[in-house]
């Protein structure tokens, strides 16, 4: 496994032709990664309300056992009356394999609140993103260093490390009317070169996000003492390639499910995503498990992912 990720490795940053079409890495679940869609819902939560929250979440793939693409997240955001918007910062770690490669993203954002109507809103919002990304030589696994006879490693890699650091802009809008949520992003306006040689064209693609969703409340107190909210959302991305994702929320009092299926246009990989959660008036527990189908591959091991929200 460590040799095919050695390879792969080297074919993209050392092989590739001199211009290459970079793209994000996989978004989790919409309801639970709302910052890194649109910098608009800074200091608003999805309904619209505005509040300030601190956000946690890990998500692994795995490759059978193991473990083969980590992300690490960590972010605040809270509205402030004063200057009539939201302020947040975010900051996401990757880890690659067995910690070869690692990108960290620290992102600063802000968010514009308006009243258009009495009953429309509308968020304008920026972000402004630090990124290093670097390739940990010593954790590479070089075919000079497995033994033929016996498949032991010794040894370690002498080449060197690589480490890239850039700057990027992003912004968006989210709009509020009635029950009904729509919106528009554009990540990686500046579309930086992110290539460990700075000979190669090795640009992070623009990202153009569009989606709508909305809050269906379904009050049936007098049979089951329930108050159900059915959030059906489509959502559709273009990064070089075209991805949709389509699905819908319910929430039944402090209990959430969802489900959640994504592809692109050529079906060549699509796949779906479950949701089970619990919630209060101060926090939120989310839990995911998503697989990932490609060339018509089922992936059984598929991707988990933990989510605590605090809010207040």
């Amino acid at each position: 496994m460590k040799i095919l990720i050695f390879f792969l490795l080297l074919w993209l940053f050392l092989v590739c032709p001199r211009e290459i079409y970079g793209q994000d890495p996989y978004e989790g679940h919409f309801y639970t990664n709302r910052l890194s869609v649109n910098p608009a819902f800074v200091g608003s939560n999805v309904g619209g309300i505005n509040e300030s929250r601190i956000i946690s979440n890990y998500k692994v793939f795995l490759f059978g056992k193991t473990p083969i693409y980590k992300i690490i997240g960590l972010s605040y955001d809270g509205y402030f009356e004063k200057i009539h918007g939201g302020i947040g910062i975010q900051a996401i770690q990757e880890r690659l394999g067995n910690d070869i490669l690692r990108n960290t993203y620290i992102n600063g954002m802000y968010a514009y609140n308006m009243q258009i109507t009495p009953r429309m809103y509308a968020r304008g919002g920026l972000q402004f993103s630090y990124y290093q990304t670097g390739l940990k030589s010593d954790n590479l696994v070089l075919p000079s260093m497995i033994d033929p006879n016996d498949g032991t490693i010794k040894g370690r890699a002498t080449m060197p490390s690589l480490q890239k650091r850039f700057f990027d802009v992003s912004a968006g809008i989210t709009c509020k009317y009635r029950n009904n949520h729509f919106g528009l992003a554009v990540s990686h306006i500046t579309e930086p070169n992110n290539s460990f040689n700075d000979g190669n064209n090795s640009k992070l693609n623009r990202k153009y996000t569009t989606y709508y969703f909305k809050d269906i409340s379904f009050d049936i107190r007098g049979l089951i003492k329930e108050v159900f909210i059915l959030s059906p959302m489509i959502m559709y991305q273009y990064q070089y390639n075209h991805f949709i994702q389509y699905g819908t929320q319910l929430t039944i009092e402090n209990f959430i499910t969802s489900i959640r299926f994504h592809q692109d246009f050529r079906f060549s990989h699509y796949g779906s995503m479950f949701l089970f959660g619990y919630r209060n008036e101060f926090f939120k527990f989310i839990y995911s498990y998503d697989f990932q189908i490609f060339q018509n591959k089922f992936n059984f091991s598929g991707g988990h992912e933990v989510t605590f929200l605090f809010h207040f």
